[in-house]
């Protein structure tokens, strides 16, 4: 009797050890998402205002935020949180396919697949964007957007940047539907690995 109480307080140790390693791996790899998710994330909004700063190369953002213009810098805060919604999605799918157990090959090549899912959200959001507020010039033909900001027309700002927004939820929604169609973990499993 004594021997099988010895028996099953070493599976009870054992098992806790497999939990603790599994736990603690799963702490390991959500800190790498964690840290893999800010460096993507920055670098996509990064990207993002570059792009922005040449299909608005009349306005000259940077010049206008350091005269203190709260118009330009309503408008740019707008854009970025358009493209915080819109990349979001790009960011989780590069973070949903990495799980504990994972060979290194798996890994890099799932968050190759989302980081083609990233690019196609950052460029279909800075697309759409661009779109919408070419759109937005049209439907208000008497007013000049980027000339109402260059003089600080917050106004016009909220107004742009609602449209943004707006427009950014929609494109979420198609980038989601992009990286549903282009999903690691099947193309993973397609692949056999």
């Amino acid at each position: 009797m004594e021997g099988l109480n010895t028996w099953f307080l070493i599976l009870s140790v054992q098992v806790k050890l497999m939990v603790l390693n599994t736990m603690i791996a799963q702490v390991i790899v959500a800190l790498m998402q964690f840290i893999i998710g800010l460096i993507v994330a920055l670098g996509s909004i990064y990207f993002s205002i570059k792009l922005l700063d040449r299909f608005t190369a009349k306005l000259e953002e940077w010049k206008e935020l350091k005269k203190g213009n709260l118009a330009v810098g309503v408008f740019i805060g707008g854009f970025i949180v358009s493209m915080g919604i819109i990349i979001q999605t790009g960011v989780a799918g590069i973070l949903r396919t990495a799980t504990p157990g994972m060979s290194m090959n798996m890994l890099f090549l799932s968050f190759g697949i989302g980081l083609v899912n990233l690019i196609i959200g950052v460029v279909a959001g800075v697309l759409g964007l661009f779109i919408a507020i070419r759109a937005l010039n049209w439907f208000t033909k008497d007013i000049d957007d980027m000339a109402e900001l260059r003089k600080g027309n917050v106004a016009v700002a909220i107004m742009i940047v609602a449209v943004l927004v707006s427009v950014s939820f929609v494109i979420s929604g198609a980038v989601n539907g992009i990286s549903g169609a282009i999903n690691a973990s099947e193309i993973l499993q397609i692949l056999g690995l």
